[in-house]
């Protein structure tokens, strides 16, 4: 699993004039959700849909709001299922929106890559043990 920071923009799907917020979070690819604070997303218009029951950063399952954004980052846009973060969760993109953007994440240089250059290059050979 890897964790690093990036800047994600998010908008009402709804409005999409409305005010965008800006924030800073974690890339975590063992999450498959992003979440967002849940004040700052009502602040922009997105509203729940859902209560789900998560995983959360500690393990214990936690039940939360989840609803719609339209999510920007690192110049590509998706619209996306949030979680609607409560004080003291994570800000994190998870694994859904990054594929969603269709980008990847290489640990090596600690980069981004298209997933359509992955496949222009085919997937990495794996030997049988």
């Amino acid at each position: 699993m890897s964790i690093f920071k990036i800047q994600i923009a998010a908008r009402s799907p709804k409005d999409e004039g409305r005010n965008m917020i800006l924030l800073e979070a974690l890339v975590d690819t063992g999450s498959e959700l992003t979440w967002l604070p849940a004040e700052r997303l009502r602040d922009i218009g997105v509203t729940p849909r859902f209560k789900q029951l998560l995983p959360g950063p500690n393990g214990k399952p936690l039940k939360r709001d989840t609803g719609c954004a339209i999510l920007n980052a690192n110049g590509h846009e998706t619209t996306a299922d949030v979680v609607f973060a409560e004080p003291g969760d994570p800000v994190v993109i998870g694994a859904r929106t990054m594929h969603n953007i269709g980008l990847a994440f290489d640990d090596g240089p600690n980069r981004f890559i298209s997933l359509e250059t992955l496949k222009a290059f085919g997937r990495p050979k794996v030997k049988a043990a």
